[in-house]
Order: C-alpha cells, then sequence, then structure tokens
C-alpha cells in the first residue's frame, strides 16, 4: 500500500450501494459487508482517508466499519463518520402515507431535542454532525427555483453549539435558499452541495 497515491475522499457514503426498495429485503449484515467493500474500494482507489456523510439509513454502521478497519480486521481507509444525521421533525421519512420507511436521519422537534440528537450521536461514535437544512427544492412557473427550509435558525443554532461544545464539527447538506442561508448564520463548519449559493451568501462566508 506504501505505493499508492494518499488522497482525502472528502464526501463519500460507503453505505451508498442499495436502493430503498433494495433496504428492505437486505439484512443489515449483509450491508455492512457490502460497506466495508465500498470502503476498501476507495482505498484500492487511492484513497487512504474518507470522510463518510452518512450512513443511508443503517444508523451506526459507518461506526462499526471505521473501528473494525482501526482494529487491524480489515484494511481501509482511515475514516471519519457522520452516523445518521439529523433531520427536521416530520421530513424523515420516505414513501407515500401509509407506506413509509424510515429515512437516514433522526428527526427533532425544537432545541433540546437537537441538542439530546447531537449528544446521542457522539456518544455513539460519530466524528461528525450531518445536518439536513434543506429538504429539496421546485421551480415556479416562471423558472424561479425555491428551496425547502427544514429547521428553524435557532434549531440549527443549538445542534452547531452542542456539537462545537464537544470539540466536534457540523457538515451541513444545503443546496440553497434559507436553510443554506440559516446554516452560514448558525455557524456549520462545511456545506455540502450549495449549488444555489449566491453573492450575498458567499459574503457572508
Amino acid at each position: 500500500m506504501k505505493n499508492i497515491p494518499k488522497m482525502i475522499d472528502g464526501h463519500s457514503h460507503v453505505f451508498d450501494s442499495l436502493t430503498n426498495g433494495e433496504r428492505v429485503v437486505t439484512t443489515n449484515e449483509a450491508w455492512a459487508l457490502s460497506a466495508m467493500h465500498e470502503a476498501q474500494t476507495d482505498l484500492l482507489a487511492g484513497f487512504t482517508t474518507m470522510r463518510d456523510a452518512g450512513s443511508h439509513g443503517e444508523g451506526y454502521g459507518d461506526v462499526d466499519v471505521r473501528n473494525a478497519i482501526n482494529r487491524g480486521l480489515f484494511d481501509g481507509p482511515r475514516m471519519q463518520v457522520s452516523t445518521r444525521g439529523i433531520g427536521a421533525a416530520g421530513t424523515s421519512y420516505i414513501g407515500m402515507p401509509g407506506i413509509n420507511l424510515t429515512a437516514g436521519n433522526v428527526g427533532i422537534h425544537g432545541v433540546e431535542e437537537a441538542r439530546q440528537a447531537v449528544r446521542e450521536q457522539l456518544h455513539y461514535g460519530a466524528d461528525w454532525i450531518k445536518v439536513f437544512p434543506v429538504s429539496g427544492w421546485s421551480f415556479s412557473p416562471s423558472g424561479e427555483i425555491f428551496f425547502e427550509p427544514t429547521f428553524t435558525l435557532e434549531e440549527l443554532k443549538a445542534i452547531v453549539d452542542e456539537a462545537h461544545r464537544h470539540n466536534h464539527r457540523v457538515a451541513a447538506h444545503a443546496y440553497g435558499g434559507e436553510g443554506l442561508r440559516n446554516s452560514i448564520i448558525a455557524g456549520v463548519d462545511t456545506i455540502e452541495h450549495g449549488q444555489g449559493l449566491d453573492d450575498t451568501m458567499i459574503e457572508m462566508m
């Protein structure tokens, strides 16, 4: 391994190989084996360090993959993991009424639940706290884009404050609009995606 380039994969998901339908018929153990394969694929491609940006519904499975590599049970990159992630209550489901799959993130409502979710994820091994301040986007008939916000600013500030209080960082999955603006104001450490950044937000950053 000493001859491979020492690159860093700054945003990846080792638990990204299953569709929502496949999740229903795949055991956690089988998914974990697939995730380890994904981590090793990154290593063989020259990435010796990986930031995994969320477990996509496999809970704290990314912690187990990281720990198995650190213990020398498998070859793999050094990993920093984001575990379940935190979303806003009411946005943490996939599917339709009556046929819902729990999404990868924990849904919170209010400042105290926000802080509790951060403490829980750090307790179970998260290196980063991942938040979802934007749930999606749509276009008006005239072509104007709208980014759907999730958290209130107060909830985001509580998440960032609690993570920073424990000396951990926060990554915000944010495309644009109010959710991205609030992420900047709250002091998140990284913006993931950010296609809708405008000049005002860039100046704020």
